[in-house]
This record gives C-alpha cells, sequence and structure tokens, in this order.
C-alpha cells in the first residue's frame, strides 16, 4: 500500500499494488518493495516498481542488550 501526501503532509489518497510473482528476489527490506499493478487508488492499473537507497550501513544486524 502506498500513502500519497501533500506538500504540508495531507492525505491524498491510498494505492494498493499487487504484486508481481517472483519479483521478491531477497529477505531484505528493499528486496520487497512493491513491483506489480496498482489495483486501486490514483494510480489504478498502472504497473509500479519500487526501489530505495539506504540511507546509512544495513549490511550487518543490529544487536540489543
Amino acid at each position: 500500500m502506498v500513502r500519497w501526501y501533500d506538500a504540508q503532509g495531507g492525505h491524498l489518497g491510498t494505492t494498493t499494488v499487487l504484486p508481481a510473482p517472483g519479483q521478491i528476489l531477497g529477505y531484505n527490506p528493499g528486496d520487497a518493495l512493491p513491483t506489480g499493478v496498482a489495483t486501486s487508488g490514483p494510480l489504478s492499473g498502472s504497473r509500479v516498481q519500487g526501489s530505495a537507497t539506504p540511507t546509512s550501513d544495513v549490511s550487518r544486524c543490529a544487536t540489543f542488550s
């Protein structure tokens, strides 16, 4: 689900994405970004593809004490 906001932070709408089969290639959260077809909302019927650029090192597991 993708939530749309305007520049002032007001909610504009929501788009639901039906994932394309076989598009999740790994176990990292970034690998699970939506790739498929929007089934509802402002982009209904459109093909969509997500991507991410980490802002910090995400190659290690967090440890808790």
